[in-house]
């Protein structure tokens, strides 16, 4: 009798822990507030604790038990669920005068995707080059390299990618992920009948390279370039993972998120890299990374320039991650290697 009460008390101990433990890593308001109550009076009533022996017996404990066995699992699925709903959901910042003006001279170019509009836009005259932006970007921070490269001989195409400035679906909070970059990619490159080149920064370089390479779940919207230049490009998912985790400070929940994003999206995190997709391609590759990016370190590009020797690699210096957008010395560096 007194092993079977430690056990019991056992049990409501770990349920309660695991409450507390799911309370305090909780980002749900409402989720947190139902936390907060079985912290509380409540966790008395857990199979185990005195006053559900006394008020309901050994019999009925075990029902309690089992009840509140499947709610924590319950309340672990929805944390899963949260955390793969916080990363897939891309910040969004204010739109300013430059992003509604910077395209004022250029041709319209939307396009159909899987039930929703993506806002493009194209310049230029000559060969097909598509710029993709990052995550949590849009297509106007990418206008400078695109007016440049169109002043050049080319014609540039760019747009907001899924859930992403203008492509955002209004009065509704809009998510994205990486495999949806990637098909919407298929689907504008496809929109046009030659793609000289595809031009991607941050993710928008990841969804590129997996995409031209066609791999895993991304191997029915494979699509051909002659060239393909990457910039601040993350070598492999786990990267992506890695620096989210650290710009919010949750490293500790790293582990969780990467087997959450496994299970809601179907994959292994460990099959998707830049290495592999580039040892794929017959394609010409430049590799442009900053010196001092302050969220994808060098160490990113010199293993993508280790993947494939038809690969050329430049360095900038001072921009950081984001402001390499704006460097003049990777504007002429992609010039150039689009004319070679």
């Amino acid at each position: 009798m007194a092993s079977s009460s430690c056990s019991s008390q056992e049990h409501s101990n770990t349920a309660s822990n695991r409450i507390s433990a799911a309370s305090a890593a909780c980002q749900c308001p409402a989720l947190c507030h139902v936390l907060k109550q079985l912290e509380g009076p409540t966790r008395y009533c857990l199979p185990g604790s005195s006053y559900a022996s006394a008020c309901l017996g050994d019999s009925r404990t075990r029902g309690v038990h089992k009840y509140w066995a499947e709610f924590i699992n319950r309340v672990q699925k929805m944390k899963r669920e949260i955390l793969v709903e916080q990363f897939c959901t891309p910040h969004q910042e204010q739109e300013t005068d430059f992003d509604r003006k910077v395209f004022a001279e250029a041709q319209v170019w939307d396009f159909e995707f899987e039930n929703r509009i993506l806002k493009g836009y194209s310049m230029g005259k000559g060969r097909d080059v598509l710029l993709v932006h990052g995550w949590s970007s849009r297509a106007s921070h990418l206008a400078l390299l695109a007016r440049y490269l169109a002043h050049n001989g080319f014609h540039v195409l760019v747009y907001d990618g899924p859930a992403h400035g203008n492509s955002r679906r209004k009065g509704q909070k809009d998510m994205s992920n990486l495999f949806e970059f990637g098909r919407a990619i298929s689907c504008a490159a496809k929109n046009k009948d030659n793609t000289y080149a595809v031009i991607g920064h941050s993710l928008g370089a990841t969804a590129a390279a997996l995409t031209m390479a066609g791999l895993g779940k991304l191997s029915k919207y494979r699509i051909a370039a002659e060239k393909l230049i990457l910039i601040s490009a993350p070598e492999c998912i786990a990267t992506i993972i890695e620096n989210y985790s650290r710009s919010r400070n949750e490293m500790s929940a790293m582990a969780e998120l990467t087997q959450s994003l496994e299970h809601a999206f179907d994959f292994n995190v460990s099959d998707y890299s830049l290495s592999l997709a580039l040892k794929s391609l017959n394609t010409r590759v430049l590799i442009i990374h900053d010196e001092q990016d302050e969220e994808i370190p060098v160490s990113e590009a010199l293993k993508l320039k280790a993947a494939t020797e038809n690969s050329k690699l430049v360095f900038t210096r001072g921009s950081g991650h984001r402001k390499i957008l704006i460097n003049r010395e990777m504007h002429r560096a992609v010039r150039d290697f689009l004319l070679e």
